[in-house]
């Protein structure tokens, strides 16, 4: 139905019925299509199986037909030119379509006459549709056709009737106004509530004073009784809009009111419609997902919010250890000479570093878990054991500060499957916290004890890290988890940190399938309880235990150190020459394995490669090591000493050939610990 000569198609179409609507139309044998108006014409949207059948073509096929460019190319050429004419008036002047034309069939190319009639309408929501209905005459037909006027008219009502009230079976009520009596014909009802036949009201304005009055929320009523005016709904009506209002009635279900103009008599609405419509279960729902996107917003403004107060504060407490180490290296410069004042600056400096380290680490903890990097693994451990190297990392977790510690086990099993060193991190990372708000002269006490698990394999340990520090508010407890929060800047407490140690302990064990609580008190203390379920192992054979490493001797030790960075490599072979470890350099991974290739076999005892490199990086470069046809060089021992520390690291090191990994920065017990496990 569309003039090729106005612009009027479109690449989308929005669907004015259901889709099960739309299949009833699809299916009838009555020969009609529906239009939808897009611009200065009309877009083909449904078309029925009874029209293609006048066509006799499919009726999928009929319809791109009448959407292509080429929309009237089974209409005869002495017939186009009418046929358009009588469009354009149905589309632009309202004009009931009437029109009697020839076209061609598309299977046996019959020549045969199509009456069309056609009408408008508009959806429940106010867009325009247009449903026109065929019939295939004779040319000699036109006489019995008007003869039989009455009679087909009388067919094509009760068709559109049948169609209409399906169409009604969507909305509670559809009715149809009198402009000129203000008479109320109810066409569908199926809430008694506003039906006709309840109210016993025929008129409009009785009608909807009777629904204010008794059907409708007071506070809705009210607001209605302004804007519902007959000479409001009229006049807008008659500038060509709907009326649409959503209102709840006396039980505050949703419902929703629309008008829409039917027709006109000179000019002036005659009649027009309204339908009322359940839309309670999708106003509550978009309600609901309203409140969830407003939460949402809520939650990430609070998390922007808290992310700048982070860096401002990281800001801060960054700066003051790196103002340490910058200035007690300009002070050991200018003082090099003064050996008791060197120590002490020295001392500051490895300080002032390591705290910077836990800052960073913090930082790059909670990125992992965030990405979901983190992985936990199990293993068989010696509880006592464990228990005795936590004791010992919380005391040396208090520094020079004086504190009292307590540390008390309740626990009866020895041999436990766990997670060392994320429990470790836990703890470690309560006892951090209780050392930094805790002043001098108070005590913090951890206590573990074991409860019943869910079966006689299984238990649960308890840990607890109680403080008498500073405490915490009230309101500040219900986001004690939550990363980037502290309730005080470290200007305040005079306690360093990046607000990310409870919210890093509390993913940790959600992942290790625990649980966390926290009790404090405003100036008295905090008390943090953690409950995680472990698998009661039993103790290894002691005949196929490791024994004890033998000592090894560096002295005369030569190694391959692969190295871009000048600084670092400095560092690296100041350490290790200081342990009589002879340092040759390579700065690339590819100038690595060139050297072990071309040298003879035991040149090096072992090797320690960097990852990141400029052209070959340590993965590749150990792989390639690993590869070579001799042996006694593919062999050799290889250390990544690297930058890239988590897990995930270490393991794919592993995974590329090397025997071991230690982290940057470097500390010389580490590296040393790490050389004696692959030469002893």
């Amino acid at each position: 139905m569309n003039d090729s000569r106005d612009d009027t198609r479109t690449n989308e179409e929005t669907p004015l019925f259901s889709p099960q609507v739309k299949r009833f139309l699809e299916r009838v044998p009555t020969p009609l299509a529906v239009y939808q108006k897009v611009g200065n014409g009309f877009r083909a949207h449904i078309v029925s199986e009874g029209m293609s059948a006048i066509y006799e073509m499919p009726r999928e096929e009929l319809l791109g037909v009448l959407n292509s460019d080429n929309p009237m190319r089974h209409v005869i050429e002495e017939d186009l030119e009418p046929l358009w004419q009588a469009i354009r008036d149905f589309s632009r002047k309202d004009i009931p379509l009437n029109i009697a034309y020839h076209i061609r069939t598309e299977r046996s190319r019959s020549l045969i006459m199509v009456h069309g009639t056609g009408d408008h309408a508009f959806t429940e929501d106010g867009r325009r549709y247009s449903i026109v209905r065929y019939e295939r005459v004779s040319d000699n037909a036109m006489s019995v056709l008007v003869a039989d006027e009455r009679k087909e008219h009388q067919t094509k009502e009760k068709n559109l009737n049948d169609i209409s009230s399906f169409l009604a079976e969507e909305y509670m009520g559809v009715y149809l106004v009198d402009a000129d009596t203000k008479t109320v014909i109810p066409y569908r009802e199926s809430d008694k509530s506003f039906s006709l036949a309840t109210t016993g009201m025929t008129t409009f304005d009785r009608f909807q004073d009777y629904c204010f009055d008794y059907r409708i929320m007071p506070d809705d009523a009210v607001q209605m009784r302004k804007e519902h005016t007959f000479e409001s709904i009229l006049s807008t009506l008659q500038s060509g809009r709907t009326m649409t209002t959503v209102f709840r009635n006396k039980k505050g279900k949703y419902r929703r009111v629309r008008f829409v103009k039917v027709s006109e008599n000179d000019g002036r609405i005659s009649r027009f419609a309204f339908s009322i419509m359940d839309i309670d279960e999708s106003m509550r729902s978009a309600r609901e997902k309203q409140r969830e996107l407003e939460a949402a917003r809520d939650a990430a403004e609070a998390a922007n919010r808290a992310k700048s107060l982070f860096l401002f504060n990281m800001s801060h407490d960054i700066r003051t250890p790196m103002n340490a180490i910058v200035g007690f290296a300009d002070l050991a410069a200018i003082r090099k000479d003064s050996e008791g004042k060197l120590d002490e600056y020295l001392h500051n400096i490895r300080v002032s570093g390591e705290h910077l380290m836990g800052l960073l680490n913090d930082v790059l903890e909670m990125a992992r878990i965030e990405n979901n990097k983190v992985t936990i693994q199990l293993a068989l451990t010696d509880g006592r054991k464990f228990l005795d190297d936590l004791s010992l990392l919380a005391r040396e977790t208090l520094g020079s500060k004086k504190l009292h510690l307590e540390f008390a086990s309740d626990v009866t099993h020895r041999w436990f499957y766990l997670d060392p060193v994320h429990i470790t991190e836990v703890v470690i990372n309560l006892v951090s916290n209780a050392v930094k708000y805790t002043p001098e002269g108070g005590s913090i006490r951890i206590f573990t004890k074991e409860l019943a698990g869910g079966g006689p394999d299984e238990c649960i340990i308890e840990a607890s890290v109680e403080d008498t520090g500073i405490g915490m508010s009230a309101d500040f407890l219900k986001h004690a988890f939550d990363a980037f929060s502290r309730e005080r800047s470290s200007t305040v407490s005079r306690a360093a940190g990046t607000g990310l140690g409870l919210a890093i302990v509390k993913h940790l064990v959600d992942q290790m399938g625990g649980s966390i609580s926290i009790e404090s008190t405003e100036g008295k203390g905090t008390k943090v309880t953690t409950r995680i379920r472990h698998r009661i192992g039993a103790a290894p054979d002691a005949a196929k235990a490791p024994s004890d490493a033998h000592a090894v001797r560096f002295e005369g030790r030569r190694i391959l150190l692969a190295e871009d960075r000048d600084l670092n490599a400095d560092l690296a072979i100041e350490l290790l020459s200081h342990e009589g470890i002879q340092v040759d350099r390579a700065n690339d991974g590819d100038v690595c394995v060139s050297m072990i290739s071309q040298a003879p076999a035991g040149t090096w005892d072992a090797v320690l490669i960097d990852i990141q490199m400029p052209k070959m990086d340590g993965y590749e470069a150990s792989r390639a090591i690993r590869a070579l046809n001799d042996p006694a060089k593919s062999g050799i021992p290889i250390l990544a000493m690297t930058a890239n520390a988590f897990k995930e690291d270490v393991d794919r090191a592993l995974a590329a050939g090397m025997n071991g990994h230690v982290a940057k920065p470097i500390r010389l017990k580490n590296l040393l610990k790490a050389l004696t496990a692959v030469l002893q």
